[in-house]
């Protein structure tokens, strides 16, 4: 069970494609196979484009094993005037106990070098947690409210 302090932060997410109308049951399991082969793990997690939740994506994942997950907090990582004080500023004001942090390890589909800033904010963000006694773990051990 989770303490009220803890947080979850999740980097194995699932991004299936970035038109909401055309997340298929086909697209969400190429997906799939296609990052299972790439990075070794099997994918689990299902996180919605831009938060959109369609019946046809949540059948898609549901067909596919995958856990639909959503966000409590973001730091508008992608923003080209994001920087490292202004993520972790925005992720601290809204972050509550069990919640879940989304941020983007790539800027793909963001500002260029957006990346940047979203590296620095986690260290600056871990640091208050761990200064503040928090718990944080992978989002395979989230539990749902």
């Amino acid at each position: 069970m989770f303490s009220q302090s803890e947080a979850v932060i999740g980097k194995d997410l699932k991004f299936a494609g970035r038109d909401v109308k055309f997340v298929s049951q086909g697209k969400v399991k190429v997906d799939c196979e296609f990052e299972g082969d790439v990075t070794g793990t099997e994918v689990r997690w299902y996180r919605p484009p831009y938060g959109v939740l369609t019946t046809e994506a949540l059948v898609a994942a549901h067909a596919a094993g995958l856990r639909t997950v959503l966000w409590s907090a973001w730091g508008r990582d992608w923003e080209r005037a994001a920087t490292p004080e202004s993520v972790a500023h925005r992720v601290a004001s809204a972050l509550r106990p069990g919640g879940t942090v989304l941020l983007h390890d790539t800027d793909r589909t963001s500002a260029p070098g957006s990346w940047r800033a979203t590296l620095a904010a986690s260290g600056l963000l871990l640091a208050d947690w761990a200064d503040r006694g928090y718990d944080v773990g992978p989002l395979r051990d989230h539990r749902p409210f």
